[in-house]
């Protein structure tokens, strides 16, 4: 594929990934302006008996290893509260209010099937909507598969492994499918680029990078690689015992492309060892660029790719500006409070931001902090949705049954190879305010940046993007 067909691929997919990104931008801007600009609903009389609110549960995951908090729990909260109200003020559904429950499991496997347990044991549950990491929802499908299948209670979860729950057909997933959509795109990348000489490094027993080196071996075949490591982590780096044995064995193997399945984060003292040795092959990364440091972007010789899925539309756009102009800029920072006892500041590794910054609701990791928050909100409200054309008396069985019915029927294609792993996509109208990473079909936008080096005499930053359904293009 020649540099004029990548660009003239582009230009047709670029207009068809804006369309989508615009009506998914759309639906999230549904939700919230919809909160704030509904009237009270009249309330009860003193004769009136409310009836108990109908429960959805949330499931979050807080962490206190990183310096700054990274925002996600107080987004989810806000925003989905911000939805139950709206729904509540309008009279509720069915005749009854919402009520959320939080549960979070502090990024701990245990605690993350009790929540599940503890939530699904609320006989006025109709719906759970959470539970992103791999590793915890392993230990949750290990643990409740069968009891949460049998359960029929719908599930809108963030995992990406479909296989997890391919035979729930009441769990759905707002991710794109790590088994059946990133896979084969980052193998078609591959091939398309020319790369010849793979090496993979994941880390040892987690799910995803394991499901993701797996899948590329079984497109590509193992020929493909001439080298595939799985090291031991932690939440901040690497083993250093593992970086020195796998930086010795690529520098035997000269690699042309190096697939991190490790995340970006963990990956700087590899990626310095790599350099210090001699290795600097083309980087393709499982986590975002920009979680790797500007010594390592700035300076890296080849190019450094990532796949990236939309979560929230671009800050530019003027609709998501006005509606976070109507509040204080505060009320929308939720990234960056300084977790004091994370043992990274005791070990020096933290560095303290300026003082005095003023709140700036459109930097990059509070816009994904708000990504998060919108999507758990739209996950609400779409419970909300689903339940209002229930038969209205019916009981929380058959409400539940209703609901992954309704999702199933209007907001969920199930892929025919796949009958009950279903991802959740964009709905075509506003019938429902939906917003989530969209599945491959729908709206897929896996980015790449490329980081030239100095030297380069176009001296010329490139963005490198899969688009469409199985498409390489090149934007600039």
């Amino acid at each position: 594929m020649t540099h004029k067909d990548l660009r003239n691929t582009r230009c047709r997919a670029a207009n068809a990934v804006t369309t989508a990104v615009i009506k998914a931008f759309g639906a999230v801007v549904f939700i919230l302006l919809a909160s704030l600009n509904t009237r009270p609903a009249t309330a009860n009389t003193p004769a009136e008996a409310a009836p108990p609110p109908f429960t959805v549960a949330l499931f979050l995951s807080s962490r206190r290893d990183l310096c700054f908090d990274q925002g996600d729990v107080a987004a989810i909260t806000q925003l989905s509260e911000r939805v139950r109200d709206d729904i509540n003020r309008q009279g509720g559904v069915l005749g009854r209010k919402i009520q959320l429950k939080l549960y979070d499991d502090q990024s701990d496997a245990t605690k993350a099937v009790a929540n599940v347990r503890a939530a699904m044991a609320d006989p006025l549950l109709v719906s759970m909507v959470g539970l992103s990491n791999s590793a915890r929802a392993k230990a949750v499908f290990d643990t409740l598969g069968k009891d949460i299948r049998d359960s029929a209670i719908p599930f809108l979860s963030n995992i990406s492994v479909a296989a997890m729950f391919k035979d729930a057909p009441n769990v759905f997933s707002t991710q794109v499918r790590q088994d059946e959509e990133r896979v084969p795109v980052l193998a078609e990348f591959i091939r398309s680029m020319g790369f010849e000489r793979v090496a993979f490094i994941g880390v040892n027993d987690a799910v995803q990078s394991n499901a993701m080196a797996d899948g590329l071996k079984k497109i590509l075949g193992a020929g493909a690689f001439v080298a595939d490591h799985r090291v031991k982590a932690t939440e901040r780096s690497l083993d250093k015992a593992d970086i020195d044995r796998v930086t010795a064995d690529l520098a035997s193997k000269s690699p042309d492309l190096l697939v991190l399945g490790t995340g970006g984060t963990r990956a700087v003292d590899l990626l310095k060892a790599l350099a210090a040795a001699g290795v600097k092959p083309a980087l393709f990364v499982s986590g975002r660029i920009d979680a790797l440091p500007p010594e390592i972007t700035n300076k890296y010789p080849n190019p450094i790719y990532q796949l990236g899925w939309n979560r929230l539309p671009e800050a530019d756009n003027d609709r998501l500006r006005r509606l976070i102009s109507r509040d204080p800029p505060e009320a929308w920072q939720f990234e960056g409070k300084k977790i004091a006892d994370a043992p990274s500041w005791a070990k020096g590794e933290c560095k303290a931001r300026p003082e005095g910054t003023p709140p700036d609701p459109f930097e990059s990791a509070n816009q994904r902090a708000v990504g998060v928050g919108a999507q758990f909100a739209d996950m609400v409200a779409l419970t909300a949705t689903a339940m209002r054309s229930a038969t209205p008396g019916s009981g929380i069985p058959a409400i539940r049954r209703h609901i992954v019915d309704t999702i199933s029927t209007n907001f969920a294609p199930v892929a025919a190879s796949s009958k009950a792993a279903s991802t959740l996509g964009p709905s075509t109208s506003l019938r429902a305010p939906l917003y989530a990473r969209r599945s491959l079909s729908s709206n897929p936008k896996a980015s790449a940046a490329r980081n030239s080096h100095p030297s380069n005499s176009s001296a010329k930053k490139t963005a490198h993007s899969v688009r469409s359904k199985r498409s390489i293009s090149t934007s600039t």
